[in-house]
């Protein structure tokens, strides 16, 4: 049985990508760690989806079970943005959600499949840009990681909150959630930790739907004013 849920993805126009251009950072790696740096800044559309679902049946599954052991070698990576850590959890999300991503359009450009029907990190990306897809997905992760942590700085700068409504709204959703995989005769926890990382519990999705929430919020804030 193959079950499969997206949700709605939120788009601020083909122009927010530009909107804080050479006023943001970007994060850098050197070893195991990634700082951020001050340059110019591309900011990633916000995402309130699960762009693919790996769990395909009601049988107990672990995380490399799923998506085989490459994917680990992508994950936790400790980020700095303005001198203080990422929390592993919210950088492993946005790291798995390009993944995801990148899953969804590997059937419209060919990109080789592991053994486990997922993208080839380790295989030649088409094009001079990247080396491998793996290339490819740390650069758009730590593009969408940069990006969240530059709009929820300027939100907190200028004092705009989440609302009631939106707190209730990513409640329902993570509600939904929870009712969703009941199908699978699991736990929501349990669900989130095999398919988006064993660094994730319920308390940091809602955390990253509120992320996603002020992030979006300020943007609109920002194409508003």
């Amino acid at each position: 049985m193959n079950i499969r849920k997206t949700g709605p993805i939120l788009l601020l126009g083909i122009f927010a990508a530009s909107l804080f251009s050479g006023c943001g950072k970007t994060i850098s790696e050197t070893g195991n760690t990634i700082v951020a740096s001050e340059t110019s800044a591309e900011i990633a559309l916000p995402s309130e989806t699960l762009a693919q679902d790996p769990v395909t049946s009601v049988e107990p599954k672990t995380f490399e079970e799923v998506y085989g052991n490459q994917l680990m070698g992508y994950l936790n990576h400790q980020y700095y943005f303005n001198g203080e850590p990422v929390s592993m959890w919210e950088s492993n999300y946005y790291f798995m959600e390009t993944f995801n991503v990148l899953g969804e359009s590997a059937g419209y450009n060919g990109a080789p499949l592991t053994t486990y029907g997922f993208v080839d990190l380790a295989a030649e990306y088409p094009g001079e840009e990247f080396a491998t897809y793996g290339d490819f997905l740390v650069r758009q992760a730590e593009e969408t990681i940069q990006s969240k942590c530059i709009l929820c700085m300027r939100a907190e700068a200028e004092g705009i909150t989440l609302t009631d409504e939106s707190y209730a709204q990513i409640d329902k959703l993570v509600e939904d959630y929870r009712n969703y995989v009941a199908q699978l005769n699991i736990s929501l926890e349990d669900y989130l930790k095999i398919s988006l990382g064993p660094d994730i519990d319920e308390a940091s999705f809602k955390k990253i739907w509120e992320i996603d929430y002020l992030s979006n919020e300020y943007a609109n804030h920002y194409c508003s004013n």
